[in-house]
């Protein structure tokens, strides 16, 4: 147990007294139970638990580390007692492994989707037309190109899904 409190007390410090040390991402931070803790791995744990948590903070940097190193501790308890053999623990990260390359496509999809102006006051103008025809109001372009970009982007996705469906050989079961 002393092992495990100085190493939380190495990574705290290192994180705490040398934000510098989150400069350098393959940087050991502290060895918990044996297994190395590098800068990347803190970083990206805050990402996806908190994108916007400020890590310059010593406070908000101390409690993720914290978070962190409990987060760490269980998941080596959990393996330990071979919780990751279970049958539905398995279908759990197969499932979360499917989501996140997925979620991974899209957002390279999303990221290569140019959007001009021109695109978006076009759909905008015929929404509105659309909508004028129904007497109905409509926000100011300005107002709705958050919107209708999301809107566009979201097209985009389904379209390219309904490419691969077409590439597809998908099946009914006898």
């Amino acid at each position: 147990m002393s092992k495990i409190k100085s190493s939380i007390s190495a990574l705290i410090f290192s994180a705490l007294i040398l934000p510098s040390a989150f400069a350098d991402e393959d940087k050991v931070l502290a060895i918990i139970n044996g297994d190395p803790v590098k800068t990347s791995e803190l970083l990206t744990y805050a990402k996806v638990k908190n994108a916007k948590a400020d890590l310059s903070n010593d406070v908000i940097r101390k409690q993720m580390i914290q978070a962190y190193v409990g987060r760490e501790l269980l998941y080596q308890d959990a393996i330990a007692q071979k919780i990751d053999q279970l049958p539905i623990v398995k279908l759990a990260l197969e499932n979360q492994r499917h989501e996140v390359i997925s979620q991974a496509l899209v957002a390279k999809i999303v990221q290569e989707t140019t959007l001009t102006d021109k695109q978006l006051r076009a759909a905008y103008d015929k929404k509105a037309a659309e909508l004028k025809t129904d007497n109905k109001e409509f926000p100011s372009y300005e107002q709705a190109k958050p919107q209708i970009a999301k809107l566009m982007i979201e097209q985009t996705i389904a379209q390219y899904i309904q490419t691969l469906q077409k590439k597809a050989t998908i099946e009914k079961p006898k």
